[in-house]
């Protein structure tokens, strides 16, 4: 039995994970970037900070690479892109905007290249689509409309 429970504490031992919050400071003392480190690789919610301290960025990390959802901001505050990550790559939708704050396009990403359709945003309107085989434009409509003719718009879901 104590054999047994030996084995079992060592076993217990050996499969822990060292897991510390960190904060990453330039020379001033300023925080760049904050988070999760699991055995010394960036895990689960890290921020990063413009020089104003204002939040450049937030997402997930599994493993040292980005994964899941996120956002990316400017130092004015507003959004400047969002998306998905997969394996430290740029994957699914990704919205993207202007200075201001409004959405100028969403784009679909596959292992970090364009993928599939580029809508191009004009006050909230699709303008221009464009579809995309390995980050090479293969495809262009100048407006819904003529995508509609050639297409069906379940393809943009």
């Amino acid at each position: 039995m104590f054999r047994i429970l030996f084995l079992f504490f060592t076993l217990s031992i050996s499969a822990q994970t060292s897991k510390v919050y960190q904060k990453n400071k330039d020379m001033s003392g300023r925080i760049v970037s904050e988070g999760w480190l699991i055995d010394g690789q960036k895990s689960e919610y890290w921020f990063t900070y413009h020089k104003d301290n204002s939040v450049a960025s937030k997402g997930h990390f599994q493993q040292g690479l980005k994964e899941k959802y996120w956002y990316f901001y400017r130092t004015n505050g507003n959004l400047e892109k969002e998306g998905h990550y997969a394996k430290g790559l740029m994957s699914d939708w990704w919205i993207f905007y202007d200075v201001s704050g409004n959405m100028n396009c969403k784009i679909q990403f596959k292992a970090g290249k364009k993928e599939g359709y580029c809508l191009q945003y004009n006050s909230g309107k699709i303008v221009k689509v464009e579809k995309f085989k390995s980050d090479v434009k293969v495809g262009e409509w100048d407006d819904l409309d003529s995508f509609q003719k050639e297409n069906d718009l379940k393809d943009l879901m």
